[in-house]
């Protein structure tokens, strides 16, 4: 028993975790006394659209998962639908809010006392110096931090630290929107003659200095510059065209 983030009490603990490449999302923050009266951790959720996403990854991407983090697997109790809808655990309902974008099958927990865990559907104030936000697609992403808006929380907790009032969520959703429009606009103007895909993301390595030795972490670096890449070309901002079969970028005339 101890104090919830609203002065309640603690009386249940209940894990939601996520299939997610990256990390667990809001159960750090959880775990460290944001707790509410109905969960003591809350983040993304191993759903059966993540199930089905985890099929089509590369074998190279399963082994690196397998070797660095491996203490993120977990083997659920229960797999969850992918819907919108109350689940109740225990007697305590929690509404289940799908928030695609940073990944496939991304969620955000409300529990009763009116907190909304957003999980990395939206970054913290703290967050927004971020080089490259990841987002398995930008344009989910976005529409999914609209989503938030609808949701009347009272309190809103994030990954990677943060917490913002419900009057404060439409301006952190604004200045999201802001970051990715303000780095999207950057990586176009890298492209300064048609380039492949290799040449684009050296660029963006060098601009934004995402230097490593470790091979695994230059390819987090390369699928995250293909997302902002995709999202240009989905724009109109970038257009494309195929060079004895590889692809080039150039910028968009208008």
């Amino acid at each position: 028993m101890g104090s919830g983030i609203l002065g309640h009490q603690v009386q249940l603990g209940f894990t939601f975790c996520c299939n997610q490449g990256d990390h667990v999302g809001v159960g750090a923050e959880a775990g460290t006394g944001a707790k509410t009266e109905a969960a003591s951790k809350a983040a993304g959720a191993k759903t059966e659209a993540d199930s089905k996403a985890a099929g089509s990854e590369t074998r190279a991407e399963v082994k690196m998962i397998e070797q660095e983090m491996s203490d993120m697997v977990h083997t659920p109790d229960i797999i969850i639908p992918y819907v919108d809808w109350k689940l109740e655990l225990e007697g305590v309902q929690f509404g289940i809010i799908t928030t695609p974008g940073h990944s496939s099958g991304h969620i955000c927990v409300v529990t009763p006392d009116n907190v909304c865990y957003a999980g990395d559907a939206i970054m913290s104030r703290e967050m927004l110096n971020a080089k490259l936000p990841y987002a398995l697609s930008i344009q989910h992403a976005m529409a999914s931090r609209q989503k938030l808006r609808t949701l009347d929380c009272d309190l809103f907790i994030m990954a990677h630290r943060g917490i913002c009032t419900g009057d404060e969520i439409g301006q952190l959703i604004e200045d999201n929107h802001e970051l990715i429009y303000r780095r999207a606009a950057e990586i176009r103007e890298l492209v300064d003659e048609p380039m492949d895909f290799s040449h684009l993301c050296a660029k963006v390595c060098q601009k934004y200095e995402l230097f490593s030795p470790r091979p695994r972490r230059a390819l987090y670096y390369e699928r995250n510059i293909r997302f902002f890449i995709e999202f240009l070309v989905d724009r109109g901002d970038l257009e494309m065209e195929s060079r004895q079969g590889v692809a080039y970028y150039r910028k968009a005339e208008k």
